[in-house]
């Protein structure tokens, strides 16, 4: 489906009863709307499921501009706003799990609640040397090929052999440029930040063996708030959505049953 919002076309689908609450699903890095296809049956037998193709990925519209946040923000709403929904459960993975901090932070009002899953609490800043390492390596990547560009992708988004391949294919479908554009926005965003964190309910998700500075800001977050829910998927990396998928519904789908009563 698509629809023309005031920046360019946003292409989606919905699945499940519309009728029924629903959840919006955010896809990682380089993915696009199919990026939840294992996770669809389980959550539409249930709820209404939207996934998108963020702006900047898939059939969305490619702005001239780094990736920022506040564009997919508000094309978001636009989308929202078009379908005539008044509110939902946000579900990321990825630079997904960032983004709902951020749409939550800012329209807290209309969202019941997020999951996050393998990114950490964006409220949480980084030391300057973690910041001019990571500033450093964006700087170099403007002289890689595209072929390490994207092999650099894959190795830093996931852990296992499918999904380093997935993520692989998803990039070399891209320019250079446009692989810079993605790594620099991201980069800059998160950098950024909230200014504090989420209030509404929250799941957190992750796999034990995810990137280490995910999981130990995930689990103190996790302490500091009675409607934070935190849980491992034993076995997953980052991308456990892909290799666990049961594991990642379930959570989902236990979250989820807070907003029926």
């Amino acid at each position: 489906m698509k629809f023309e919002s005031s920046f360019g076309p946003i292409h989606y689908e919905r699945y499940g009863d519309l009728s029924q609450p629903l959840i919006v699903m955010f896809h990682v890095l380089g993915g696009d709307k199919y990026f939840f296809k294992k996770q669809i049956n389980a959550l539409s037998e249930r709820y209404s499921v939207l996934t998108w193709d963020i702006p900047w990925h898939g059939d969305s519209f490619l702005p001239d501009e780094k990736l920022n946040f506040k564009t997919i923000e508000m094309c978001f709403n636009e989308l929202l706003d078009h379908l005539n929904i008044d509110t939902a459960v946000l579900s990321g993975v990825s630079l997904g799990g960032y983004l709902v901090q951020y749409i939550l932070a800012h329209n807290p009002e209309r969202f019941l609640g997020i999951h996050i899953d393998g990114a950490h609490p964006l409220h949480i800043g980084f030391s300057w040397f973690v910041r001019f390492s990571v500033k450093s390596v964006l700087f170099a990547s403007r002289y890689m090929p595209k072929k390490f560009l994207s092999y650099m992708a894959a190795t830093l988004l996931s852990t296992d052999a499918a999904s380093k391949k997935m993520i692989k294919g998803h990039f070399n479908t891209f320019a250079k440029e446009h692989i810079l554009k993605l790594f620099e926005g991201v980069v800059t965003e998160v950098f950024q930040g909230i200014e504090r964190p989420v209030k509404k309910p929250t799941l957190i998700t992750h796999g034990d063996h995810d990137f280490r500075f995910i999981k130990k800001r995930c689990l103190a977050f996790s302490e500091t708030a009675s409607n934070i829910s935190h849980v491992i998927v034993h076995g997953g990396g980052h991308l456990h959505v892909k290799t666990y998928p049961n594991a990642f519904s379930e959570s989902l789908l236990r979250f989820m049953e807070r907003f029926n009563r």
